[in-house]
């Protein structure tokens, strides 16, 4: 190994293996953020609304319009009201005319809330780690002709984790790839 680089490479070694375990600010994350003061918030607000709500009504209380929220696909409303994507047709066509009809009449929304907040360090001189502290919630509210169909369901939660990934884990061979002309 050529002399010249021992030196700025035992620097390098040394700065990050002294920096092991003090974590840095990594930023925060925040969706929907304005229009709630909280997490408790949140969960209060999704928790009065009950089925046979207007669609006004619904986007009154949560604090939103129908334009700032996600529009659920066919499988996303079917998986709201049954927990999964899979709906079983009765063996008679008219029977399954009907549940056709009545799948087709649904439409649904989904909002998220997220507010976190990383800090990233390295936990010896070749891996970094991040914490992640917050909440992340989902709701899907599911329509049927103007009017809230069924309660929203509502998924996700606190965040308190920890992540880790090695310095080789961000160099692949595609990188050096892609880089030839």
């Amino acid at each position: 190994m050529n002399k010249r680089w021992l030196v700025p490479l035992l620097c390098l070694a040394l700065l990050m293996g002294g920096c092991a375990r003090f974590p840095v600010p990594g930023g925060t994350e925040s969706v929907n953020g304005k229009a709630f003061k909280g997490a408790d918030d949140f969960r209060t607000r999704i928790d009065q609304l009950v089925p046979g709500m207007g669609e006004s009504q619904v986007f009154a209380i949560i604090g939103r319009n129908r334009d700032s929220l996600t529009r659920l696909s066919r499988p996303e409303v079917i998986s709201a009201l049954y927990g999964g994507s899979a709906v079983q047709m009765i063996s008679g066509p008219a029977e399954r005319a009907e549940t056709r009809a009545f799948v087709d009449s649904l439409y649904g929304y989904r909002m998220n809330f997220r507010n976190t907040k990383k800090d990233v360090g390295f936990a010896s001189p070749i891996r970094m780690q991040t914490h992640e502290t917050g909440y992340n919630y989902s709701v899907d509210m599911v329509f049927q002709n103007g009017v809230l169909f069924e309660n929203p369901v509502l998924s996700g939660g606190l965040i308190d984790g920890t992540s880790s990934r090695t310095v080789f884990d961000y160099l692949n061979p595609g990188m050096a790839v892609d880089r030839i002309p």
